[in-house]
């Protein structure tokens, strides 16, 4: 099994809807407050900007990483 991450909120989102598993999925504060498919009953880790930005290699995330 390979470990892959997506970040972007168009395409973490279309990865919660293709047939692949999401083991993770981590936002910032903001982007939970500004995206209302982020508080449809997923189980989203909210995390400081800086920590998903390390995460994800970039700042590029806008606050969603899968």
């Amino acid at each position: 099994m390979t470990r892959e991450q997506v970040y972007g909120r168009r395409p973490v989102r279309e990865a919660l809807r293709g047939p692949r598993e999401v083991l993770e999925l981590w936002a910032t504060e903001r982007a939970v407050a500004a995206e209302p498919w982020l508080q449809d009953g997923l189980r989203v880790h909210v995390k400081p900007d800086r920590e998903v930005s390390e995460a994800a290699g970039t700042r590029d995330h806008q606050g969603v990483l899968a």
